[in-house]
């Protein structure tokens, strides 16, 4: 999806409505896995809420989850995924 998406729909900053995407890296390097969301809200400079699939309520990053739910994200480095940038869904 990312490497897919056009320059001028790729963001730093989130805003409402965009899709956030990580990148699952392993040893550290990056694998052609990743994971996505929705910015709901911007809380802080760094720190969002999300709308996630394939997830759980836990805290953290949970691939094998089985539901759709809001999450507060840290916008650093968490575990082994790290922050690709934010699309913006609306910029065609």
């Amino acid at each position: 999806m990312w490497s897919g998406t056009p320059l001028q729909l790729k963001m730093v900053y989130p805003k409402p409505g965009y899709i956030v995407a990580w990148n699952h890296y392993r040893d550290g390097f990056p694998t052609v896995m990743g994971h996505c969301g929705i910015v709901k809200e911007v809380l802080q400079e760094n720190e969002i809420i999300t709308i996630e699939g394939n997830t759980s309520a836990s805290s953290g990053i949970d691939r094998e989850g089985g539901g759709i739910f809001e999450k507060i994200r840290i916008l650093k480095p968490e575990n082994d995924m790290r922050l690709l940038g934010f699309i913006d869904p609306f910029g065609l």
